[in-house]
C-alpha cells in the first residue's frame, strides 16, 4: 500500500494546497495522510510500515516532514532487514534533500514521477541528544549561527518571504550573534575550538539550497563536517558570495573533515537545527548508518546517480 503522508503546515500550507489542486494526476491506490508535527508524521510512517514492510511512504512537504518519514521507517525497519520505500513530494519552504538527488519540483512532474520510484540506498544519521530520545536525520544538523538562523526563520518570515526567508534571517541573526564554545570529537580526533557554526553533514544543501558542504553525498558511508572558527560579522558578511557558491572550504577558517562520528558539546543550551526543525542541547553524537534508507527516486535517476556517486566516492578515496 502507497501512503502520501501531508505535513499541512508545510510550505506555509503549500504542500496540501499543491496536493489539491494537482490531485487528478495521483493514480488510485494512494492513500494520503495528513500529519500536523514531526512525532505525528512519524507514528504514521512506522504504522504503515509495521502493518506492511513492502509499503511506500511519500512525504508532501519539506526536509523536516521527509526527516519525520524516515524517522518512522527506522522505527519499524530493523538493519537488515528493510524492505519498502521512502520517498518526497518536495512541495516545502526547504526542499534540500530533493535538490541533492535532483527530484522534480514542478508539482505535474514530482507527481508523475510517483509512478517510476525506484530504490536508492541512502545514508541516514543516528542523532542523540543528551537527556532526550534518540532519533534520526537524512540531510544536516547545526550548532551555533546556522542554527540561531533557522530560529530566526519563523512561519511568518516564511510566509512573507517564501525561499528568500533563510536569507533575511541571516541578517537579523547577525545583528546579535556571538561565537560559540565547541569541543568534542570529530571521529578520532579531539577539537576545541570558539565558532561561529558547525554543520555535521551527510546532504549537500541546508537553508533552501546553500552548500554548506558542497563535496558530500548522501550514499558514501561518511559525515562531512564543516566548522567555522571565530571570524568577525564583516568577515562572515563577505564571504556569504562564496558560501553561496559552495567555495568557502579553501578560507583558512573553514575545517572541513570527513567522518563517521561525532561528539559536539557546548558550554550552554544552544538551538541545534536538524532538518530544519530546532531542538535544544548542550551535547548532541552523530553516528552514521551507510545505506540504511531506500529512496525512492524515479528509476532512470536511480541508475544514473548511483553509478555517479560511486564514481565521487572512488575519486575522493583517491
Amino acid at each position: 500500500m502507497p501512503y502520501l503522508i501531508v505535513n499541512s503546515g508545510a510550505g506555509s500550507g503549500k504542500a496540501g494546497r499543491w496536493l489539491e489542486r494537482y490531485q487528478s494526476l495521483i493514480e488510485p491506490g494512494w492513500e494520503r495522510l495528513t500529519s500536523r508535527s514531526f512525532e505525528e508524521g512519524a507514528a504514521l510512517a512506522e504504522r504503515a510500515f509495521s502493518q506492511n514492510p513492502d509499503s511506500t511512504c511519500v512525504a508532501v512537504g519539506g526536509d523536516g516532514s521527509l526527516s519525520s518519514v524516515v524517522a518512522g521507517f527506522l522505527r519499524a525497519s530493523p538493519p537488515g532487514s528493510a524492505r519498502g520505500m521512502v520517498g518526497c513530494l518536495p512541495f516545502g519552504t526547504a526542499n534540500d534533500v530533493a535538490k541533492i538527488l535532483k527530484l522534480p519540483f514542478k508539482p505535474e512532474e514530482a507527481i508523475r514521477a510517483l509512478k517510476t520510484l525506484s530504490p536508492r540506498p541512502l545514508d541516514t544519521v543516528h542523532l542523540e541528544l543528551m537527556g532526550q530520545p534518540a532519533r534520526s536525520y537524512i540531510n544536516i544538523v547545526g550548532f551555533g549561527f546556522d542554527a540561531r538562523v533557522t530560529v530566526a526563520t519563523t512561519p511568518d518570515l516564511k510566509k512573507r518571504w517564501g525561499h528568500a526567508a533563510y536569507f533575511a534571517a541571516i541578517f537579523k541573526t547577525l545583528r546579535e550573534f556571538t561565537p560559540i564554545r565547541l569541543k568534542g570529537r570529530l571521529g578520532d580526533e579531539s577539537f576545541d575550538e570558539m565558532a561561529m557554526l558547525a554543520a555535521i553533514a551527510n546532504g549537500r544543501y541546508y537553508g533552501g539550497g546553500i552548500p554548506i558542504a558542497p563535496l558530500a553525498e548522501p550514499d558514501d558511508g561518511w559525515l562531512d563536517v564543516i566548522l567555522v572558527q571565530e571570524v568577525s560579522k564583516m568577515e562572515l558578511v563577505r564571504q556569504l558570495p562564496n558560501l553561496m557558491r559552495g567555495k568557502h572550504l579553501s578560507h583558512p577558517k573553514v575545517i572541513m573533515k570527513r567522518v563517521r562520528s561525532v561528539l559536539a558539546q557546548t558550554d550552554h543550551v544552544e538551538p541545534v537545527s536538524i532538518d530544519g526543525e530546532i531542538e535544544h542541547a548542550r551535547e548532541i553524537r552523530c553516528e552514521i548508518l551507510p545505506g540504511r534508507v531506500p529512496f525512492g527516486v524515479p528509476a532512470q535517476k536511480a541508475v544514473v546517480q548511483m553509478g555517479a556517486s560511486r564514481r565521487a566516492v572512488k575519486d575522493r578515496e583517491g
